[in-house]
C-alpha cells in the first residue's frame, strides 16, 4: 500500500512539474507548427481600376490580384517603356524579350512595326501606347496571356507595375487608383501570388449558386455533363468547346479553338470565379512567389493537375507558363 502510495505522490509532482517547464524544454513538443493566415478586415480599401481586391487574401496588406494574366499587350508596353528608358543594348532589356515561340512569332514578331524591339535595327522611337493597342488589339493580342518569359523577367515587370502607379512610366503608360483616396498613406508591393494564395483561390469554385458537389466534380475533372470544358486543359476528346454554345473565340488568329487543350486561348474565354477572375485553372500555369514553382495548370495539363492541390514544376519558358500579379497595398504608420 506504501508503495503505491509513493507512486501516485510522485508522479503527482512529475506531472506537475512537466507542466511549469517553458515550452522549448517539454521533450517531443512539435514547435515548428504553421501559424494559421491571419486575415484582417479592411474598411474603406481604395480602389484600384482593373485589379480585383480579394478579401480572403487579405492580412496585414489589402490584396488585389489582376483579374487575367499578363497578356502580350501588357507586355509590350512594358517593352515599349524598358526600351525607351534603356535603349537596346542594356542586359536588363535583353533580359524581358520573350522567345519566339509558335504563340509569339503569330501574334507580333511578324509585325513589321515592332521590329525594333526584337534586334536593334529600326528605332521604335514613333511607337507610342495608342499605335501599339491598335496593332494589337486588332490581331487579338490584347486577350492572349503573354509566355516564353522567365521567372526575372516577370520580376522586371512587377517593377514597372508599381512605377506605373507612382507616375507616367517612359512610354506614356500611367495607372491611377481612383484618384478619391490619398496614396501617399500606403505602401505598396506588386509581387506573384504565394502557393498558399493560389490553393485559397483554388478552392473557390466558379459561382456560388453552383457550389454543389455536382459542381465540384464537374470543376475537378475538368467538363460537365454535356462533355463541354469548364476551362482549357487536357480532357478527353469527346470534350471540345462545340459543345458549349456560349464559347466563341474572341482573337482572329486563335488556334484549335474546337479542341481544348491543345493551344493557348484568350484570356476569359470561360467564366470568371466567384471573385471576378478569369482562367485560375487551366490555359497557362501561373508562376508563384516559389522561382520553380506555378499552380493553375495549362493548357497541357490534365485537367485533375489543375486543382489547389496540384502545382507544376519548371525550370525556363514554356509556352504553357505565364503569370498574374498581385498588387499589395499597407497603411503606413
Amino acid at each position: 500500500m506504501k508503495r503505491y502510495l509513493l507512486v501516485f505522490i510522485f508522479s503527482f509532482f512529475f506531472v506537475n512539474a512537466f507542466a511549469q517547464l517553458p515550452d522549448h524544454r517539454k521533450p517531443h513538443q512539435k514547435t515548428h507548427l504553421k501559424e494559421p493566415r491571419k486575415k484582417v478586415v479592411h474598411d474603406n480599401a481604395p480602389h484600384i481600376p482593373g485589379w480585383v481586391h480579394v478579401k480572403e487574401l487579405d492580412t496585414d496588406f489589402i490584396h488585389y490580384v489582376k483579374p487575367t494574366e499578363v497578356t502580350l499587350l501588357d507586355w509590350t508596353y512594358f517593352m515599349l517603356d524598358r526600351y525607351k528608358t534603356e535603349k537596346i543594348g542594356n542586359g536588363s532589356y535583353q533580359l524581358i524579350i520573350p522567345e519566339k515561340n509558335e504563340i509569339n512569332s503569330k501574334y507580333f514578331y511578324s509585325i513589321p512595326e515592332f521590329e525594333g524591339l526584337w534586334d536593334a535595327e529600326k528605332s521604335v522611337e514613333s511607337l507610342t501606347p495608342e499605335l501599339i493597342q491598335k496593332i494589337l488589339v486588332k490581331r487579338g493580342a490584347d486577350k492572349i496571356p503573354v509566355t516564353g518569359i522567365s521567372y526575372q523577367a516577370a520580376s522586371e515587370y512587377m517593377i514597372y507595375v508599381a512605377i506605373s502607379y507612382k507616375g507616367t512610366t517612359a512610354s506614356g503608360i500611367h495607372n491611377a487608383f481612383d484618384p478619391k483616396y490619398d496614396l501617399s498613406k500606403y505602401q505598396m508591393i506588386v509581387t506573384f501570388l504565394t502557393s498558399e494564395e493560389y490553393k485559397i483561390l483554388l478552392a473557390h469554385y466558379y459561382k456560388p449558386d453552383h457550389d454543389s458537389t455536382v459542381y465540384k466534380e464537374h470543376m475537378n475533372r475538368g467538363y460537365d455533363n454535356n462533355f463541354c470544358p469548364m476551362f482549357n486543359a487536357s480532357m478527353p476528346e469527346e470534350v471540345t468547346n462545340g459543345n458549349c454554345p456560349d464559347i466563341k473565340p474572341t482573337a482572329p488568329l486563335v488556334m484549335n479553338y474546337g479542341r481544348v487543350g491543345k493551344a493557348v486561348y484568350p484570356v476569359g474565354s470561360y467564366p470568371a470565379d466567384v471573385h471576378g477572375l478569369y482562367d485560375l485553372r487551366g490555359n497557362v500555369a501561373e508562376m508563384t512567389k516559389n522561382e520553380t514553382v506555378a499552380m493553375g495548370g495549362g493548357y497541357r495539363t490534365r485537367a485533375d493537375g489543375c486543382t489547389a492541390e496540384a502545382a507544376q514544376a519548371y525550370s525556363q519558358p514554356a509556352t504553357w507558363l505565364g503569370f498574374r500579379p498581385v498588387i499589395q497595398i499597407k497603411k503606413a504608420h
